[in-house]
């Protein structure tokens, strides 16, 4: 993709293993992001200073990614904006991406 479109912004979702970081890496990612708390995938882009959108499902998670950035609210349709709600009631001023389970990436995407 990089190839094709040199000044695209490329990143890769579901990163849930330092391999899939280093994988995506390798191939010219842009950013990363994670379902859940993935502490070697973070360190593994923070060490090649690329962005890491760490996900997370409970207030001590999302609040520990948001403490290093932004968060990826997964899968927000839990709770859906109730929840939302409750978590910026406690986290002011987090930025968060609330996502729920939905497209998928091609399985040959890492």
């Amino acid at each position: 993709m990089k190839a094709k479109a040199p000044n695209a912004l490329v990143g890769l979702g579901t990163v849930r293993t330092e391999a899939d970081a280093e994988r995506a890496l390798a191939r010219g990612a842009d950013f990363l992001v994670s379902p859940h708390p993935v502490a070697a995938a973070r360190a593994t882009a923070h060490a090649q200073d690329v962005l890491f959108v760490e996900g997370g499902t409970t207030p001590a998670e999302i609040g520990e990614a948001t403490d290093r950035g932004v968060a990826k609210v997964f899968p927000a349709h839990l709770g859906g904006p109730p929840y939302l709600k409750s978590l910026l009631s406690i986290l002011p001023g987090a930025r968060i991406i609330p996502r729920r389970e939905g497209a998928k990436a091609p399985p040959d995407a890492v």
